[in-house]
């Protein structure tokens, strides 16, 4: 019972139970009896710790014994790259490890990963289990990235209309304006001969192009003395890191949480101001487009796809759709009954945020990575340059057909991918047992594709820290296994804004490299390999500078 009991408690709050526990039975029972009942449970408890940290170990797989009360939780608040690379030099290249309570197993092996996110998919549908950070109360809780089982398959392919080649071929017109705004931003530099910051001039980028793409709107970031609310509240998210105090505390007090919110009338306790500006914003613009007809033909954007689905409760009929929702209709639907079921306000609010949160941080930290790189090495600047200059001839625009030519533009990005993946790690839960490569997994069990360790696997990428575009020629791609490359994840549950982002960055990159040459910045020193925060997310330890030169 006691341990049934512990099961659902954080962390500290086994802790102080215990405390509480021991003051009650020393002041209240004798001495000998209040032994008895401290150590009972006690005993209990680590007992059934000590065998959740063997579970590997009792299952015939290598791998590290974490702290009795959390495993080895405490690598994902310092290194988890560091903790890995350790472990796969230890026990090869898969190990199991328990973290705060799940087992985990975690390897760089192309072939189990292939296996696990692709041929048994159907048993590993979902990513770990976050619930304790985004209630559901909170649309976080619906974000496609968290959602599990069919309502993740019911968001999805309602979804998967804003990303079709017929979308994205409309979506170029407003990346290409974002574009040509950032040029014109550059030139400013080049007049005042300042060092640009990568980050921050990229951040404004990608929130114009989300804001265009996604909404309709022109957040104007290059031309507003302060930020964009938009653009403020969306940085909060990736700002907040696993030592954060709050973060920390829902991790070991989750009860004494839910606890906090019922009683304020609060829908989540983490990164609540971020989650009330886009709750109330959102809705407000959706609400507005619901009263307006008119807005589903004036609006060509991934918000209005949502909204027309929450507006059914049928299959949709390609004579009843437009041109994009026929086109999805016809070559994605695998499961109709599931288009049945509409899109809740919420799910929508939550997508429309998530298009913001991801298509901001990730791809502005690729191109800020991308363009660092063409800096400190001119000559695979001068070759992309060349190709730009070969694709736009005379023009000032670039089409869909035209991006598709920028071949070794795109393995620039490629290559940028494979070195500083946004994601160091994949995870996937298991909803059924299983048995994978003598390997038997459980429900609740998680597996990890360790996708820094695929992209820099020897026997993968040929001296991996060399920044090499080549290795994604058609020559080079046709004698590497496709799942070698993962930084949009793998299988069904592969981000569904890859074409999104790749679009984006080869239309930025393009315009960039036409008008303008980046030099190195005068003042910072160049580093390589360069360092990276040990966390989670890639992202450089200092902000990256360039000088800017116009180009006639």
């Amino acid at each position: 019972m006691v341990v049934l009991i512990a099961d659902c408690l954080g962390v500290g709050e086994v802790i102080a139970l215990f405390g509480i526990l021991t003051y009650l039975a020393i002041y209240y029972l004798p001495i000998s009896l209040a032994i008895v009942v401290i150590l009972l449970p006690v005993t209990a408890t680590y007992f059934k710790l000590r065998r959740l940290n063997l579970y590997w170990q009792d299952r015939g797989i290598s791998g590290p014994v974490g702290n009795i009360l959390v495993g080895s939780k405490v690598a994902l608040f310092s290194d988890i790259n560091g903790f890995d690379s350790e472990n796969f030099e230890k026990y090869g290249d898969t190990f199991g490890a328990v973290l705060a309570g799940t087992p985990d197993l975690v390897t760089k092996d192309v072939g189990f990963i292939k296996t696990v996110f692709n041929a048994e998919f159907d048993a590993f549908t979902d990513r770990e289990d976050i619930s304790n950070f985004f209630p559901k109360e909170s649309f976080f809780s619906s974000w496609l990235t968290i959602l599990k089982g069919d309502d993740w398959k019911r968001v999805r392919q309602r979804l998967t209309p804003a990303f079709t080649t017929a979308k994205m071929r409309k979506l170029l017109v407003p990346m290409e304006y974002c574009a040509k705004e950032l040029n014109a931003e550059l030139e400013k530099y080049a007049e005042e001969k300042a060092e640009i910051d990568v980050k921050d001039l990229f951040g404004k980028l990608t929130m114009n192009v989300i804001g265009r793409s996604a909404f309709a709107l022109d957040l104007k970031a290059f031309n507003q003395k302060e930020e964009h609310p938009f653009l403020t509240h969306g940085k909060r998210i990736f700002e907040i890191t696993m030592i954060d105090p709050l973060f920390m505390f829902v991790v070991f007090f989750p009860n004494v949480e839910k606890l906090i919110r019922r009683v304020l009338g609060w829908k989540t306790l983490v990164l609540r101001d971020l989650h009330d500006f886009f709750l109330i914003t959102v809705s407000s613009i959706i609400d507005q487009r619901i009263k307006n007809p008119e807005a589903a033909e004036s609006n060509v954007d991934a918000l209005q796809l949502m909204i027309n689905a929450i507006e059914s409760d049928e299959v949709m009929e390609a004579s009843k759709t437009s041109n994009v929702d026929a086109e999805f209709v016809s070559e994605n639907v695998q499961n109709a009954k599931l288009l049945k079921k509409t899109v809740t306000k919420q799910e929508i609010v939550a997508q429309s945020t998530l298009f913001l949160l991801a298509g901001y941080e990730t791809t502005a930290t690729t191109l800020q990575f991308a363009l660092y790189c063409l800096t400190h090495f001119p000559k695979i600047q001068d070759k992309a340059r060349s190709e730009v200059k070969e694709v736009f001839g005379d023009k000032n625009s670039l089409n869909f057909d035209d991006i598709s030519k920028l071949v070794y533009v795109k393995q620039v990005i490629h290559e940028t991918l494979r070195m500083f993946a946004a994601a160091s790690r994949v995870t996937r839960t298991c909803n059924r047992a299983i048995r994978i490569n003598d390997i038997d997994f459980e429900p609740g069990v998680t597996f990890t594709a360790q996708v820094r360790h695929v992209h820099y696997d020897e026997n993968n990428y040929p001296d991996p820290y060399k920044f090499d575009p080549e290795r994604f020629s058609p020559e080079c791609r046709a004698d590497r296994d496709p799942g070698a490359f993962l930084p949009f994840g793998g299988g069904p549950r592969s981000c569904i804004g890859m074409r999104f982002a790749e679009f984006e960055m080869l239309m930025t990159l393009a315009h960039l490299l036409r008008r303008f040459r980046f030099l190195p910045s005068a003042v910072d020193a160049f580093e390589w390999p360069i360092p990276l925060d040990p966390v989670v997310l890639t992202r450089p330890v200092k902000k990256f500078k360039v000088r800017v030169e116009a180009l006639n």
